[in-house]
C-alpha cells in the first residue's frame, strides 16, 4: 500500500471514528500529496492552540520529543476535563 493511500485511509478513519487526533507512522518523509491530505483533516482546537488532526510521523523523527508533545497535550486535556467536571458536574472539554 502506498504512503499516500495510507494517509487517505487515516483521514477517513479519523472522520468515521470521530477521533480528535490520529497518527500515521511512515517509513519515509511525507510527500506533498500526503501533507495536503493530512491538512484536509483539519485541526483539533485545544485551549493550548490548534493541532493537526492527522499527525504524520516518520521513523526518523525525534520520537522522544514527539511523544513528549503528545503526552503533554493529553495530560493538559485530561486535567482540564477533570477540573471542569468537578466544577460543573459535566465535561466541557472537546
Amino acid at each position: 500500500m502506498s504512503a499516500f493511500r495510507s494517509s487517505l485511509i487515516c483521514v477517513a478513519r479519523i472522520e468515521r471514528e470521530k477521533a480528535e487526533i490520529g497518527v500515521l507512522i511512515a517509513l519515509e518523509d511525507a510527500t506533498k500529496p500526503m501533507r495536503t491530505e493530512a491538512a484536509s483533516a483539519g485541526f483539533y482546537k485545544s485551549p493550548w492552540g490548534n493541532h493537526p488532526r492527522l499527525q504524520i510521523l516518520t521513523i526518523a523523527d525525534d520520537w522522544d520529543e514527539k511523544i513528549a508533545q503528545l503526552r503533554e497535550l493529553w495530560q493538559r486535556q485530561l486535567l482540564l476535563s477533570r477540573t471542569q467536571r468537578s466544577i460543573t458536574g459535566k465535561s466541557l472539554a472537546r
